[in-house]
């Protein structure tokens, strides 16, 4: 009903019939276990007023299929969907900058997974065995990857990640991608980055594909369209305006290896200047 603010700890937790839940705007808290095993529910839509969800709160629902969670989480607590063996997707919301560790351990249906961008933590084993899962693509803002995070995950084929400078490359250990053959998976970088993760121990690893994108050092983003032989400089925020570097030479472009390809460069409203030796 209207007013209710918390759901407590195991409060419909073994419910083995239970298969739809409604919860009222107003609830702002969801308790550790407060689904647990509740094994014919199908169907999660949380309110946005929900700014906390406990450990477990959903584990073993092995019959959901669909989750939509509040846009007012920070936070995906330990084992929160485990073993949700038929969630086909899942959309982590923008305010999210925490996956906890097992969060989505042995998800084997799981195919889809958008990550916000700003999410800078993924906890131990967070996609452990979710063996169905084809791709993902890793935020910029993610700074920290913890063992396991992509453990048994044996369809991954493409991993896409948008770091465009050394210092900003997560340092991280072998086991975060254990037991998959790295090389099988295509690594998909920014334009004029592959020599850069090739110096870093674990990227290195992975079948290095540039894409003909990425970021400037200003924030402003570039990209090249192929079909239209194209070149596109942006704003993401125009807004805020901002300039364009400037380039010491030919080889500082990172759009360098599609240069003699451009037919058309477009440059989009929020962007001030157009750097030195920039097309040259």
């Amino acid at each position: 009903p209207e007013g209710v603010q918390t759901i407590g700890a195991h409060a419909f937790r073994n419910c083995a019939v239970l298969t739809s839940v409604t919860l009222p705007e107003g609830v702002q808290t969801i308790g550790a276990h407060a689904f647990r095993n509740c094994a014919a529910l199908t169907n999660v839509k949380m309110p946005n007023s929900v700014t906390t969800m406990g450990e477990k709160a959903f584990n073993n629902c092995s019959a959901l299929t669909s989750v939509t969670l509040s846009d007012k989480l920070t936070t995906i607590e330990k084992y929160a969907f485990e073993a949700c063996i038929a969630l086909p997707s899942v959309t982590i919301p923008s305010g999210v900058t925490t996956i906890e560790a097992d969060a989505f351990n042995a998800c084997i249906g799981l195919t889809s997974v958008t990550l916000p961008a700003g999410l800078q933590t993924l906890g131990e084993r967070a996609f452990n065995g979710c063996d169905a899962l084809t791709s993902i693509e890793l935020p910029k803002s993610l700074t920290t990857l913890k063992n396991g995070a992509f453990y048994y995950c044996s369809a991954l084929k493409d991993v896409t990640v948008a770091w465009t400078d050394a210092t900003s490359i997560p340092v991280i250990q072998s086991n975060v991608f254990n037991y998959l053959n790295l090389g099988n998976i295509k690594l998909h970088v920014p334009g004029g980055t592959k020599a850069t993760y090739l110096t870093k121990e674990v990227w290195k690893q992975f079948s290095i594909v540039e894409e003909p994108k990425g970021d400037l050092s200003t924030g402003l983003h570039w990209e090249y369209d192929a079909a239209t032989r194209t070149l596109t400089i942006s704003n993401p925020n125009p807004g805020t305006p901002k300039s364009m570097p400037d380039f010491n030479s030919f080889d500082d472009q990172p759009w360098k290896d599609v240069r003699e390809k451009i037919k058309t460069v477009v440059i989009e409203a929020g962007v001030t200047s157009i750097g030195n030796e920039a097309f040259t």
